[in-house]
């Protein structure tokens, strides 16, 4: 599991775009039941991977979204 921190370290992206993706419904961080903390799965971080190159690519969020939906899992 990663913390907030290691996500934005390992992907370069801010922890506001972070956010930003999880308010947006793309990615959904698990809780630590002990504090609270959000914590990323691999899965997770994997899909925060596909999610900034088809950014990269030119697309947008909502087509980000649409598009990766479309994954199989």
């Amino acid at each position: 599991m990663y913390t907030v921190s290691d996500v934005t370290k390992k992907l370069g992206i801010s922890r506001s775009t972070l956010f930003h993706y999880e308010r947006g419904g793309l990615v959904v961080p698990e809780k630590d039941p002990v504090n609270g903390y959000r914590l990323y799965s691999q899965g997770t971080l994997d899909r925060l991977v596909m999610l900034t190159q088809f950014q990269k690519a030119g697309f947008s969020l909502a087509e980000c979204g649409c598009l990766m939906d479309d994954e199989p899992s």
